[in-house]
Formats: structure tokens, sequence, C-alpha cells
């Protein structure tokens, strides 16, 4: 059974009051979680054009060769 169908399953037990307090509490966490992802995002967005990635670097290191053959 997936999540969301074990999360029906068990919302379909509550009574109508309940169900209103978990649709409350989903509202206020998506809420949370989006500013979250705006916060994350202007994190992640000031350090555009600041971190320069030379050619080659994700080559295998020398230092490791004897581990990959």
């Amino acid at each position: 059974m997936s999540t969301i169908a074990e999360i029906e399953s068990a919302i379909e037990t509550l009574p109508p009051e309940k169900v209103e307090a978990v649709f409350e509490w989903l509202q206020a966490h998506k809420a949370k979680l989006a500013d979250e992802a705006v916060s994350h995002a202007s994190l992640i967005g000031m350090w555009k054009g600041k971190i320069v990635l030379k050619p080659g670097w994700d080559e295998p290191l020398e230092d490791f060769k004897e581990y990959m053959e």
C-alpha cells in the first residue's frame, strides 16, 4: 500500500472534527515548507556566478587510480 493510500485510509476512520484538524495541520506545514523552499532558493542564488568549475574538475584523481582498476 502506498503512503498516500495509507494516509487516506487512516483519515477515513477519523471523525469529521479530527479530519478538519488534520487538514489545518497540513495547510500550516505546507506553508512552512514553502517558506523554507524560498529561503533555500535565495541562499543558493546568492552563489550564482561566484563558483567556477574548471575543465576536468570531475576527472578521476591520480591518487585513487589503484582503487579504480
